[in-house]
């Protein structure tokens, strides 16, 4: 991503609507830089940056989000909490865990909006069951649209448009529904999802080394962590896999040489070999050198990533 994006995503505010940034002080942060708690009350005012409150971080609310009203500051100070962010943003591409949660738009005031987010961590299935997830976290919001935009569309709500740094290493721009029309509780795929986002996570640093050490240059592709959700979901459902390292080697190996890897006959074999606990499943394709992966994936059909 680039500051462009950003600087751009200011001007789409209309009138009386408001530009926020997100941040996430329970992941690794200067606390002493720019964008900290500190440094952005001194800048904006205490009336510009609200806590978002969490449910599970009751007692340490030092750790909860962070919500700053930057259209509440002059012009040069606002663009260059932009430029700051961005660039912080850019720089955590590579991370699992973000202090830049993205930049949103809304009419709501600051205080107004911070409790419409810490509302929007409690999510209920089809059965009426209540489950809690750090929505606000990138990978898990991303994550979330890829399995049921509308839902994530109808939870977003009143923010108008809320640009999410992508894991790709790009930008997503996620619209939310102000009438609030839209399903009312997770499908069991996106509870999946939300749930998957750490094994996600992993498939996605393993993905990213793979691209560093073939020295390509490559980035990841812009649906990154759908891909990898994916094969994670058919990991889990189309073998007999259980072990939790089993299935991330599978579901890595899906991204980084075939999506549908697991209906080779050679591999399906190693694979109900793992299932029956005779090898680690990393083990037994490390037995299988270049020249053989090469001749396994081009024995597949084109390639799919549909679940």
């Amino acid at each position: 991503m680039s500051v462009e994006h950003v600087r751009a995503f200011d001007t789409r505010r209309e009138e009386g609507e408001r530009l926020y940034l997100l941040l996430d002080p329970l992941t690794d942060h200067d606390e002493a830089g720019p964008l900290s708690r500190a440094a952005l009350v001194q800048l904006l005012g205490e009336d510009a940056v609200m806590i978002v409150p969490r449910e599970d971080l009751a007692h340490s609310t030092h750790a909860c989000p962070i919500l700053a009203d930057l259209s509440s500051a002059a012009d040069e100070v606002r663009r260059a909490l932009l430029e700051t962010s961005a660039a912080q943003a850019a720089d955590e591409a590579a991370r699992s865990r973000r202090y830049v949660c993205g930049w949103l738009i809304s009419a709501l005031d600051p205080a107004s909006l911070a409790l419409y987010l810490a509302g929007m961590h409690g999510m209920g299935d089809a059965s009426g069951r209540n489950h809690f997830f750090p929505i606000h976290e990138p990978l898990r919001l991303e994550l979330l649209a890829a399995a049921d935009m509308a839902y994530a569309t109808q939870r977003l709500g009143p923010v108008r448009e809320w640009l999410v740094p992508g894991s790709h290493g790009g930008v997503v721009l996620l619209k939310g529904a102000a009438n609030g029309e839209g399903p009312r509780s997770l499908t069991p795929i996106a509870l999946e999802a939300l749930d998957e986002a750490p094994r996600v996570a992993a498939v996605l640093a393993a993905w990213r080394g793979a691209l560093r050490s073939n020295a390509s240059g490559a980035l990841l592709p812009r649906n990154a962590a759908r891909d990898a959700f994916v094969q994670i979901h058919r990991a889990k459902t189309q073998s007999r896999l259980r072990d939790h390292d089993d299935i991330a080697t599978l579901a890595i190996n899906g991204v980084i040489r075939h999506p549908r890897l697991h209906e080779s006959p050679e591999v399906a074999a190693l694979i109900e070999r793992a299932a029956r606990g005779e090898a680690p499943l990393a083990d037994l394709f490390s037995t299988l050198h270049d020249a053989r992966w090469t001749y396994i994936v081009s024995g597949l059909s084109p390639a799919s990533t549909a679940p």
